[in-house]
């Protein structure tokens, strides 16, 4: 391809130039709308005309040649090529794939979740979604969904609680200006607040696909790609080219753009910013314009460089609170865990995880005090778990019943009595032949589980407390209930 890369830049600004063509790339002939093994020059038109129609209308210097230096070209329609804006549902958790946009334009895509250079969480997407073609200040309000799609008012009043509740969930941090030629990139990203993070809004699962990113790759003809966008959902292609160059139309004026991605049509408008990728989810390109013929991007790792992207990692972006001294990571889908100065409040829906977790390799007792609260759960109520490679052990409070117990997931309840904005002390303790787990009330212990050591072969690798599955760990009832809020305080592992 090297040698047609070199013949498109010789002759990219006269053809780009003549009349009805929109864009000029590499990739291979097509016939009967299936790709060849020929390689060739492909022109990108928005009408394509038969030979007959070219005779008389055009002059000879307007006519594309069927050969350039002894390649190939071959003329392909992809009718008006415009950027792409349309509207979609709001989420929470946010996720990639779905509506999102800068205050003063429609709409566009979450492209994606990432880590920039400063270590920072950032969400991907076009300068026209996040930056409004240049016009917006850094710092602004990104809204999800984006505006068109958006009742609430876009006033920014900060960041108060509860966070999910806000219409907007990060601020614009820097953008790739767009300008009338050598464009390569319409990209921008803005910053994560720290409190959505701490929320456990972000899930980084594209939709449909229900998988994260496992890479950056390069795309190459012929290759099938997929992506998630608000407007269109889940679709996929095939590259059709490969270093194109395309002259698009945006509010503010015709915007040249080199080395594009040019793919069969899988979008339309409020696609842009969507992350196309291949089919193992490899990062190839960042959507950014297109037809009903074509969907136009510019290549990923480009992008990647100009911001120091990374995936986004769970290692990576929970942020950690210190508590007894150790390094604590925030686990919720649909609620909030708040680190206090000497308590952790969570404010979660009944049937829903929310809790906060660290490594434990060894334990003799790990205690902590609850105050019931308003919180609703059962199984999900209030509670301390220890996690090893083969099992888990779970004490809680389930409101309004009894003591929770579980071993590996197998209930065992009955004994004592739970009531709301009361407190009790948890405890986990390790004996000289099993593990206890059982609850203090004004002073009077009661067992509520028990099993032997040999139940947990090696040793433990997690501690959770909060409100998490039978398991101590992720997963949702299918029925959330009535959010409620409980605490924990004077937490003591040893």
């Amino acid at each position: 391809m090297e040698d047609l890369d070199l013949i498109k830049a010789s002759v990219e600004d006269s053809i780009i130039s003549m009349p009805n063509v929109s864009g000029i790339g590499v990739g291979y002939k097509w016939v009967n709308g299936l790709p060849t093994n020929t390689p060739a020059l492909l022109v990108f038109v928005e009408q394509k005309h038969s030979y007959e129609n070219v005779i008389g209308k055009f002059s000879a210097d307007q006519v594309i040649p069927s050969t350039i230096d002894g390649l190939p070209t071959d003329v392909i329609e992809v009718g008006h090529i415009t950027k792409q804006i349309g509207f979609r549902e709001r989420v929470r958790p946010l996720q990639p794939g779905y509506s999102c946009g800068q205050g003063n334009i429609t709409a566009g895509t979450i492209g994606g979740f990432f880590i920039d250079k400063d270590g920072d969480p950032v969400v991907l997407s076009n300068n026209h979604v996040l930056a409004n073609e240049n016009r917006a200040s850094i710092g602004d309000p990104i809204f999800q969904p984006g505006p068109m799609d958006n009742t609430a008012s876009k006033s920014f009043v900060g960041w108060p609680e509860p966070v999910g509740n806000l219409p907007y969930f990060a601020a614009l941090k820097r953008f790739v200006s767009i300008s009338a030629n050598g464009n390569l990139q319409d990209s921008a990203i803005a910053i994560i607040n720290d409190k959505i993070v701490k929320a456990g809004l972000i899930n980084n699962l594209y939709p449909t696909v229900n998988k994260k990113l496992n890479g950056f790759a390069d795309a190459s003809v012929n290759m099938q790609v997929q992506k998630c966008g608000r407007t269109t959902g889940y679709t996929t292609g095939r590259v059709m080219a490969l270093n194109a160059s395309f002259t698009i139309a945006y509010d503010m004026g015709s915007m040249k753009f080199n080395n594009c991605v040019v793919c069969s049509p899988m979008s339309q408008g409020g696609d842009s910013g969507s992350i196309i990728s291949d089919m193992n989810m490899n990062a190839v390109a960042l959507l950014f314009a297109g037809s009903p013929k074509v969907t136009i991007a510019n290549p990923i790792r480009p992008i990647v460089s100009e911001y120091g992207l990374k995936l986004w990692s769970t290692n990576d972006i929970v942020p950690s609170m210190e508590l007894d001294d150790g390094k604590w990571s925030i686990a919720s889908a649909n609620g909030t865990v708040t680190p206090g100065t000497d308590s952790i409040t969570v404010v979660s829906p009944a049937n829903a995880y929310a809790f906060f977790h660290r490594p434990l390799s060894s334990f003799t007792s790990v205690k902590v005090v609850v105050n019931t609260g308003t919180d609703g759960g059962a199984t999900w109520g209030s509670g301390l778990s220890i996690i090893w490679p083969t099992g888990s052990m779970k004490i809680n409070l389930r409101s309004g019943g009894s003591y929770g117990g579980y071993i590996n997931g197998n209930e065992l309840i009955g004994v004592g009595k739970v009531l709301p904005n009361t407190e009790y002390i948890l405890r986990i303790r390790k004996s000289s032949t099993s593990y206890i787990g059982e609850i203090s009330f004004k002073g009077t212990w009661t067992t509520v589980v028990e099993a032997p050591l040999s139940v947990f072969a090696g040793s433990p690798n997690t501690l959770t407390i909060g409100k998490s599955d039978k398991y101590g760990w992720i997963s949702n009832h299918t029925v959330l209930g009535r959010t409620g809020s409980s605490v924990f305080r004077d937490l003591d592992v040893k």
